[in-house]
């Protein structure tokens, strides 16, 4: 599957049927901020899949209720028990088209941050801008070689550079030479969080 077409255009207004499903995504247990943030915008098509974890012990209406939410808003899942982790977790995975949500659950368990077999598909999957992936493996591969990273912009320029607003809707590192138009792709993100849930949107800003 392809990148998000970042030129696409969305309906500024919810329908009745799509604020309906908005606001069940209220009712999923056990989802921090960060993991409803990725559910809705896998659900509005800005990201192609998203995935979080459940305690193990979750209950097995608990777990229906959030089969039955992800299932109505069109979405498909699958849910993987992972035992080979000091705490053994369930992980559910979310996502809009068959293929992804198979390459999702399969490199998930895969080595994040050195194979990029791994993190190339899985920031494609997350909704990343291509341009901060180029950069996260550039980055990745001069730390290999032992040399100086000097693609992505470290902890304290993300902090000087991505507006209050919108720190907690961005989920990636930013590059050096891209991140202005990358914080257009965090931007898009919270604007479609603020016209589906509103009050969510604000909670996330802090406005």
């Amino acid at each position: 599957m392809g990148f998000i077409d970042e030129g696409r255009q969305f309906n500024k207004q919810l329908s009745r049927e799509e604020q309906a499903i908005a606001k069940s995504f209220e009712g999923i247990p056990f989802l921090s901020e960060g993991q409803k943030r990725d559910a809705l915008l896998v659900w509005r098509k800005l990201k192609p899949g998203s995935n979080f974890s459940l305690e193990p012990e979750i209950s097995n209406a608990d777990l229906k209720k959030i089969e039955d939410i992800i299932e109505k808003a069109g979405l498909l899942f699958k849910v993987v028990e992972e035992k080979k982790s000091d705490e053994p977790r369930k992980v559910f995975f979310v996502a809009n088209n068959q293929e992804d949500l198979e390459s999702l659950s399969r490199l998930f368990f895969g080595d994040h941050l050195t194979d990029p077999k791994v993190y190339l598909e899985l920031g494609r999957i997350y909704g990343f801008p291509k341009t901060a992936i180029e950069a996260f493996d550039k980055n990745s591969q001069a730390e290999k070689e032992g040399s100086e990273s000097e693609f992505l912009l470290i902890l304290d320029e993300m902090e000087e550079k991505i507006p209050k607003n919108l720190r907690r809707f961005t989920d990636f590192l930013l590059s050096k030479a891209n991140w202005q138009d990358e914080l257009k792709t965090v931007r898009k993100w919270a604007d479609e969080i603020n016209l589906v849930d509103p009050d969510f949107y604000k909670q996330l800003s802090g406005l």
